[in-house]
């Protein structure tokens, strides 16, 4: 999960850093520059996502065979992958605030990093605090997920995701009802490219009042057209 984060931030800050997004999204069909750097950031988080499936896929059969073999095999396979497309969608959002590679990407590891590790040393941890940090971050969220996964697992109970975990292995935290982390998911994978795009606009878009996208009326007009154009 954390190659995702920094494959994702750094193959999309290194565009942005020597230009090509501009380029890209002026040279893309489509009759607006809202429409080209939709096209352009829809099809990078898809091919990332085509890229990493067979190993999320490979890992979710690894946990669900050797770590959850009490478990139903579907729980940790669909889990990793609306995961998978969480952190994908959490680095989307990442990328869009910085424009230097070289920083994007340890800076977007580490707070990954940091927040999958949070909930196992913070101590004392009510319900609404694991489920806003659940909510907040992917890392977060899996680490939850997975150890309350593993209580079902210890209980020998099947797992009943319209329920917390039983009380008998819990930790230092309190856990939600394991459906909500599938929710929190869903929101992330859904919310996060959506403030990728638009805070995107905001810090680096090279949109202006008088760049006009339109289709051509004739086979012989021009494709570029330069009108009153100052530079100093």
């Amino acid at each position: 999960m954390i190659c995702v984060v920094f494959h994702i931030t750094s193959f999309v800050a290194t565009e942005r850093e020597f230009g090509m997004s501009d380029l890209i999204d002026a040279m893309l069909p489509g009759g607006s520059a809202f429409r080209g750097r939709l096209i352009r950031q829809s099809s990078t988080y898809l091919s990332f996502v085509a890229v990493y499936l067979p190993g999320w896929i490979a890992v979710a059969s690894v946990l669900s065979a050797v770590v959850f073999p009490k478990t139903s095999h579907g729980i940790p396979l669909g889990y990793n992958l609306f995961s998978g497309l969480a952190f994908s969608s959490f680095s989307m959002f990442g990328a869009s605030i910085f424009n230097k590679a070289s920083f994007s990407e340890p800076t977007m590891v580490i707070i990954t990093l940091v927040a999958g590790m949070v909930p196992q040393v913070l101590g004392e941890q009510s319900r609404s605090m694991v489920a806003i940090l659940s909510l907040l971050f992917p890392s977060a969220n899996y680490t939850y997920f997975m150890a309350g996964l593993a209580q079902w697992e210890l209980s020998g109970e099947d797992v009943d995701l319209m329920k917390p975990p039983t009380e008998d292995h819990t930790g230092d935290f309190k856990h939600v009802k394991m459906y909500l982390y599938w929710l929190f998911m869903v929101i992330q994978i859904l919310v996060y490219p959506i403030l990728a795009f638009g805070l995107e606009h905001l810090r680096f878009s090279a949109a202006s009042p008088g760049r006009i996208f339109s289709q051509s009326q004739h086979i012989g007009a021009p494709t570029v057209q330069l009108a009153n154009f100052s530079k100093t």
